[in-house]
């Protein structure tokens, strides 16, 4: 079963949007059982009980935002990006450059699968892809020179974090990731046979 883990940074706004978004095409595509979607966090900290680290809830307006569009981030914990999760990952999908960064310092053997979200969307636009997933991760990186040419984009190669901002800043937050979320499924999940 293909793995893929969102990343931002708290783990409660952008890549909880992006994992529900990335679920929805799924389900949309009856082939609900046959990916592992979830996100974490790069710079998620907090406190933990009886020394277990218990995360936090998605934003209240990222909830919001979702809400309106039928989706639910109902029982989300926020948790952080670790080795394991990144070991495990068939594709990394980096909402920003520095969440990138973040994770190829701390398993470099991730480079292969790890993309920024705008740079993915790039990519796909490049051409079809191989029906198999992994076939399908192995081309799109091969279409560029190294990951680490994506952490060194500008500003505008991020999805801009909503944190702190009201729910307009969410909004459009949510829709672009939306719209990359739905670019991505219709390149990485054209049918059930995938």
């Amino acid at each position: 079963m293909p793995e893929i883990l969102v990343l931002c940074t708290g783990n409660v706004c952008r890549s909880p949007m992006g994992e529900a978004f990335l679920k929805h095409h799924v389900r949309a595509r009856g082939i609900e059982g046959d990916y592992y979607i979830h996100s974490a966090g790069t710079g998620v900290y907090g406190p933990t009980v009886d020394g277990v680290f218990r995360g936090y809830p998605a934003s209240e307006r990222a909830q919001y935002v979702m809400e309106s569009r039928g989706l639910t981030l109902e029982g989300h914990r926020s948790k952080r990006m670790v080795p394991e999760l990144l070991d495990s990952a068939d594709l990394v999908i980096a909402m920003a450059r520095e969440h990138l960064r973040d994770a190829l310092h701390l398993y470099p053997d991730v480079t292969e699968r790890a993309f920024l979200f705008k740079e993915l969307d790039e990519l796909i636009e490049k051409g079809p892809l191989p029906p198999e997933f992994n076939l399908a991760i192995a081309e799109l990186n091969s279409r560029r020179n190294s990951p680490w040419d994506a952490v060194a984009l500008g500003w505008d190669a991020d999805v801009d974090d909503p944190i702190g901002g009201d729910v307009s800043l969410f909004e459009t937050c949510a829709a672009e990731i939306e719209m990359l979320s739905a670019r991505a499924a219709d390149a990485l999940w054209l049918s059930a046979d995938r």
